[in-house]
């Protein structure tokens, strides 16, 4: 009977010690993620909070603005950025200072069939009134909160609206026009910007 009950003690100490230890491995992975799940924004940056924590589905939260003070995302949300500031797209026959890091041009039609070659450099802001449009319709496809994905999402799908718009407004004007009067050139310009809106 003594050593039935030794036996029982040795038993619920390993129990017990193999419990602590388990208590301890939880505690060691829930604090570090419980305290990750503090994020703020910085001063350039707006983010967007999805859930995605053990109990509850993967949907909006809220939009924690530019600048933001500590603010507690949940465990396991998910947490995206974007720029607030000025942006540009450049398209430039110097490699080192365009978008595609190569030598580039938009090519466009005039009104009397020459083709034009242009170089660009487009400056705008993202719309944050519209931003969880755009996350959910643009960001995700591309994971456009990242530096390459951002580039991607520029390359596939801004360039296009550009080269579209280009092609609209070079129409609208003769080869003359556009190398020797500046107003037309200004004109093109002008034309641009709303249908890049």
């Amino acid at each position: 009977l003594a050593r039935l009950h030794r036996s029982f003690d040795a038993r619920r100490r390993g129990l017990q010690i193999g419990g602590g230890v388990l208590a301890l491995l939880l505690l060691l992975t829930l604090v570090p993620a419980a305290f990750g799940s503090f994020r703020k924004t910085p001063a350039d940056q707006i983010a967007l909070s999805y859930g995605g924590g053990p109990f509850e589905g993967n949907r909006f939260q809220r939009i924690v603005r530019p600048g933001s003070g500590l603010t507690f995302n949940g465990l396991l949300d998910h947490w995206y950025e974007y720029p607030v500031t000025q942006r540009n797209y450049i398209v430039s026959e110097n490699p080192d200072e365009g978008d595609r890091n190569k030598a580039d041009q938009i090519i466009a039609s005039t009104s009397d069939k020459v083709q034009v070659r242009y170089e660009v450099a487009v400056y705008f802001k993202l719309n944050t009134d519209k931003l969880r449009r755009f996350h959910e319709q643009i960001g995700l496809k591309y994971h456009a909160y990242t530096d390459s994905g951002w580039q991607k999402m520029l390359n596939d799908s801004f360039r296009q609206q550009l080269e579209a718009a280009l092609q609209v407004e070079s129409r609208r004007h003769d080869s003359e026009s556009l190398l020797g009067d500046p107003d037309a050139v200004t004109a093109v310009q002008d034309g641009v910007a709303p249908l890049l809106k």
